[in-house]
């Protein structure tokens, strides 16, 4: 019996070796029709360039026949197309529809779990329900901007969002190529549409969005600047609210740590920076938004002044092994007062908004390249001034006033799959590069079997 089980193996594997592999993908105007997909990345749609400043939207509908998380539809982007796409040498980017993903060979990002340029991607959706859902299968409508050397992915899948932005460290091509694949899935009525170079308005649509809760909990990691961040907690006229959390920098700028938020709407009502009121640095730096006058300390009008007794020579190595941290924000009228204990550290600020602030605020974690763990909220009576407007301004030692680059901020808190498998790459790079073979069988058939080996052990089921 084993000599018959090893044989036909054996043969299977001269079988599929003998065969040409079918990678390349052929570049269309749009993707349109159905695709049936059983093995993973085993069949695939025609690509659409997408070129730097453009977008491009899919409508189709997904229904899922296995029963995995990830028996679903995968988007790639490829820097390359026809002959010159052999696998995942050439792949920038692999987005699975249960939010994860990872990179190629033309970028450096890797999936959530993994370390380097994480992707960080953001989620509404009940992974409870989510399988059965599927497999009644969802209607789909996915976004995809490219500016530079960031992507953006905004998806719709069903009732549920699925959002990422990542900036790749390596530069990417001018024109990339963007095509579907799968597993165990039926991808159904496809339809495409392409957008100008509208960067801003991608962002808005991606970032949309600001769910209010009483009180926050748990762990944030936040990659790229405001990439995510938590929901928020209402600050009404009166009160205060107290933030306790750990902040640990993933970087070496005063400025990679976790920021406060306070908005001046909430829920879909909130799209980036014209709704916010003021954006808090960890390291005594801040800015405004649409719905105040306030602006950093070395811009010209109603500057913020942060006073603080931190020690700039060695904030950022206690910053890489992580500052416990107690923030606090209250509401007066027109007035917010802010006070933090970060680590041993103060950093006070108060300022007067010469806009009329709404009754209600909405205050929210985030930051840049940091792990924000042990979340927890509390409300009480607004606090004293803790710092006369005018207080002398003691910043950060490399303090940058970035706009906000928070103009355009992401939405809620980041959950990845609740079965997510960091796949190191597309299972295209499994089969050899070459369409062709000239060796011998039994090197075709060790060959095959190790590819094969390869595919289980790197899809981790």
């Amino acid at each position: 019996m084993k000599k018959k089980i090893f044989t036909a193996a054996l043969a299977a594997a001269v079988a599929m070796a003998s065969a040409p592999a079918v990678l390349a993908v052929e570049q269309t105007d749009a993707i349109t029709g159905d695709l049936n997909v059983t093995d993973f990345f085993g069949a695939k749609t025609d690509a659409v360039q997408l070129n730097d400043g453009e977008s491009v939207t899919f409508k189709f509908h997904n229904k899922s026949n296995g029963t995995n998380n990830w028996d679903n539809f995968v988007m790639c982007v490829a820097g390359e197309v026809g002959e010159a796409y052999t696998g995942a040498d050439q792949e920038i980017l692999v987005v699975r529809a249960d939010n994860w993903g990872w990179g190629g060979g033309y970028s450096d990002f890797v999936a959530p779990d993994a370390s380097g340029n994480k992707l960080n991607f953001e989620t509404d959706i009940n992974w409870d329900l989510w399988a059965d859902e599927c497999q009644s299968g969802m209607d789909v409508e996915i976004t995809v901007s490219k500016e530079g050397n960031t992507l953006a992915y905004n998806a719709k899948i069903g009732e549920y969002t699925d959002k990422l932005t990542a900036t790749s460290g390596v530069d990417l091509p001018e024109s990339v190529y963007i095509f579907f694949t799968g597993e165990k899935c039926d991808l159904t009525g496809f339809s495409t549409s392409k957008g100008g170079a509208n960067q801003d308005d991608i962002n808005n649509k991606t970032q949309a969005g600001l769910k209010v809760v009483d009180s926050l909990s748990g762990d944030l990691n936040v990659g790229s600047f405001f990439s995510s961040k938590s929901d928020a907690v209402q600050l009404n006229n009166g009160e205060s609210v107290t933030f306790n959390f750990n902040a640990k920098s993933n970087g070496s700028n005063n400025y990679e740590n976790f920021i406060l938020g306070v908005t001046g709407a909430a829920g879909e009502d909130y799209t980036g920076a014209d709704q916010e009121v003021l954006v808090l640095r960890a390291d005594a730096w801040g800015w405004g938004g649409g719905m105040s006058d306030f602006v950093a300390p070395d811009a010209d009008g109603n500057k913020l002044a942060f006073e603080s007794d931190v020690n700039w020579d060695e904030w950022q190595a206690g910053a890489q092994n992580g500052y416990n941290v107690q923030a606090t924000l209250s509401k007066d009228g027109d007035k917010l007062t802010y006070s933090a204990k970060i680590g041993n550290y103060t950093v006070k600020s108060t300022a007067v908004s010469g806009k009329s602030l709404p009754d209600s605020l909405y205050v929210f974690l985030t930051g840049e390249n940091c792990d924000i763990t042990g979340i927890s909220t509390s409300k009480g009576g607004a606090q004293e001034n803790n710092t006369e407007s005018k207080a002398a301004n003691s910043s950060s030692k490399a303090s940058t006033t970035t706009s906000s680059k928070a103009s355009t901020t992401t939405t809620t808190k980041t959950t990845s799959s609740k079965a997510s498998d960091a796949t190191a790459n597309s299972s295209a790079a499994d089969s050899d590069n070459t369409k062709t073979g000239n060796s011998a069988a039994g090197a075709f058939a060790a060959a095959a079997l190790a590819a094969a080996a390869a595919v289980v052990l790197r899809k981790k089921k």
